[in-house]
């Protein structure tokens, strides 16, 4: 809890990313033996950023699906936190185009994320990875553990 709002590290991984057999993952950690932490294979196609995306969703759905009206992301992936801080309101004004005029990578789990978040307020924070932050290792580790269960 930060300020009395719920906190959640989510995180994404993938093996062999952009190799033609790639694995993915994604972990959801809401604190030590919480019953809602999630390490899980990603479904479908399997990229770094789409693991990313996914711990995302997962996160969101959780929150919406216990009732609660705020939420805080904390991820390592400076993507989530351009994407969604950032970049996502431009994307959508500029109909998903990238400034270049180049269509939006994952435009349709951005547009999910989105939808989501009118049902729940989610703040998305910075977390350095790989420096020690527990939380975020317990992340890192759930989102590993999914990968390896990813079954092509």
């Amino acid at each position: 809890m930060k300020n009395g709002i719920p906190v959640v590290y989510t995180d994404g991984a993938c093996s062999r990313n952009g190799s033609s057999n790639p694995k993915a993952g994604i972990g959801v950690f809401w604190g030590d033996n919480h019953n809602w932490n999630v390490s899980a294979p990603v479904t479908g196609r399997a990229t770094n950023n789409i693991a990313e995306y996914s711990a995302i969703i997962c996160g969101i759905e959780k929150a919406i699906s216990e009732g609660l009206t705020k939420l805080i992301i904390r991820t390592d992936s400076q993507l989530i936190i351009n994407s969604m801080n950032l970049w996502i309101n431009k994307w959508k004004l500029n109909g998903w185009k990238t400034v270049e005029g180049t269509d939006v990578l994952n435009k349709d789990l951005l547009e999910y994320i989105d939808n989501l978040q009118s049902k729940v307020k989610v703040y998305f924070e910075k977390v350095d990875g790989h420096s020690g932050d527990y939380n975020n290792d317990q992340a890192d580790r759930l989102a590993k553990e999914g990968a390896n269960m990813y079954i092509e």
